[in-house]
């Protein structure tokens, strides 16, 4: 009796991306087209002002890409009834245009505004009942929140680096041996990674030190530890379909400022440029896993998205400017921005320490931290049957910095969204679209009417 040779998990994947090129992939359907790349371009840049806002009023950066090619597909369609172009959007043109484009709140907020907020002032902690007055207290228990499920989530998902790696070398090894592999011709080039590297790297590492001040050792350190959190990041969201925004930011917030101790700017941009590359990277490539299951061009893909980079600058940094003249427009009734107002805290805490806090609100930081490690705990090792009553430690960290009518307006929508699910097995098919399009509403109203009271046109 014969032994059986172990698994290779290499010539197995090969033989997948065989059968993939085979049988999914369309090397002749029209994809990276010009049309395709302008309507993406015009797509994504307004969807960038969406978010923009929608991250102002709420904190939380929204995917676009179903939008966008919603909106795309629903544009080209009525062209072509108008006889003005000849064909609607093909599947992987709209592919490209996405490319190019791409109940726990309601607890959070009462313990915020109706506990925390009227405890806070009858203690004297506070000296006035007022949105901007009450989140500079509420703020702190709330970022508390959020920094120490962050670094429980981070630390869960360590173990997707470790596989990633392992699988890598693995990949590299079996390279060596046998270099045909199916998907060379269609990915983009290896070179391509480390000539990017080389060239890009030297020019982020002095623009930190010239705009933020950040020294150049500091700069050097942030640009493989932005590698690490891409890495981090990729895997968490393909394990999970959510990019640990949350998890990254105050990790890295946490390690910059050990190294730059008493440098606020530099504490926060630096966390900011490392966190950011991680989940951008881990959003393009949600992108990219949409279209391998399309059977796109994987490398036509990534050229896609550089050009919805440019538009996304030259849309987001005046419309930034237009909505935000200055500092003091954020942490208002206007504009919250609860994720400024923690990463703001948290860098602040870093740089004097918790010292300076009074003794009521550091009680409350103490009390908070260890509420989101225990939430974030049972979130992943209660049984099922008691983890969908666990509430979310950063639904309830981001609720104490929002102001109470926007957490009462999210819980009554997931209200409805549940209802509708029990009631209707297919809900999400017509609630995300529908939602979708509420949000991209109101943002882009919203832009509208700044632009309008910038220019006079429209009462402020």
């Amino acid at each position: 009796m014969g032994t059986s040779e172990p698994p290779n998990n290499q010539s197995d994947q090969a033989a997948r991306d065989a059968q993939w090129v085979r049988e999914v992939y369309r090397p002749h359907d029209p994809q990276l087209t010009v049309r395709a790349v302008f309507a993406g371009m015009f797509v994504g840049a307004i969807m960038s002002l969406s978010n923009v806002y929608v991250v102002l009023k709420t904190g939380w950066s929204l995917g676009v890409t179903l939008t966008s090619c919603v909106i795309a597909f629903a544009v080209f369609e009525l062209l072509h009834a108008m006889r003005l172009v000849k064909r609607p959007l093909g599947i992987l043109e709209n592919n490209a245009v996405g490319s190019v484009a791409s109940a726990a709140g309601f607890i959070g907020s009462l313990l915020g505004f109706g506990v925390i907020g009227p405890w806070l002032y009858a203690k004297g902690a506070v000296h006035s009942v007022s949105f901007g007055t009450l989140v500079q207290a509420t703020l702190w228990p709330g970022a508390a929140l959020l920094v120490s499920s962050g670094i429980i989530a981070l630390v869960f998902q360590m173990k997707g680096m470790g596989r990633w790696l392992g699988s890598n070398l693995q990949r590299i090894k079996a390279r060596s041996l046998d270099s045909a592999d199916p998907l060379d011709a269609i990915e983009c080039p290896t070179w391509w990674f480390y000539g990017g590297f080389l060239l890009l790297s030297p020019i982020a590492i002095l623009l930190m030190n010239q705009l933020f001040a950040i020294p150049l050792w500091a700069g050097l350190i942030a640009i493989p530890l932005a590698l690490l959190m891409g890495v981090v990041a990729a895997r968490v969201t393909g394990e999970t379909d959510i990019t640990p925004t949350k998890a990254l930011g105050p990790a890295t917030q946490l390690i910059y400022g050990a190294l730059l101790p008493g440098q606020i700017t530099a504490n926060i941009m630096s966390a900011n440029v490392t966190g950011g590359v991680g989940l951008h990277a881990a959003d393009l490539l949600s992108d990219l896993k949409t279209g391998w299951l399309l059977g796109a061009n994987p490398r036509k893909q990534f050229i896609a998205q550089l050009f919805g980079v440019v538009a996304g600058a030259i849309a987001v940094v005046p419309a930034f400017r237009l909505l935000v003249p200055s500092a003091n427009a954020l942490g208002t009734d206007a504009f919250p921005a609860p994720a400024v107002l923690v990463w703001a805290a948290v860098s602040r805490a870093m740089a004097r320490g918790v010292s300076a806090l009074s003794p009521l609100i550091l009680s409350l930081v103490v009390l908070a931290f260890a509420l989101g490690i225990v939430l974030s705990l049972a979130d992943r090792l209660a049984p099922p049957q008691v983890r969908k009553f666990v509430p979310s430690a950063s639904g309830l960290g981001i609720a104490m910095v929002l102001p109470a009518s926007m957490s009462a307006t999210m819980c009554l929508g997931a209200l409805i969204a549940y209802g509708l699910r029990r009631r209707y097995q297919n809900a999400d098919a017509r609630l995300i679209p529908a939602a979708s399009g509420a949000i991209a509403g109101e943002s882009l109203m919203g832009v509208l009417l700044a632009i309008l009271m910038a220019l006079g046109l429209w009462p402020r």
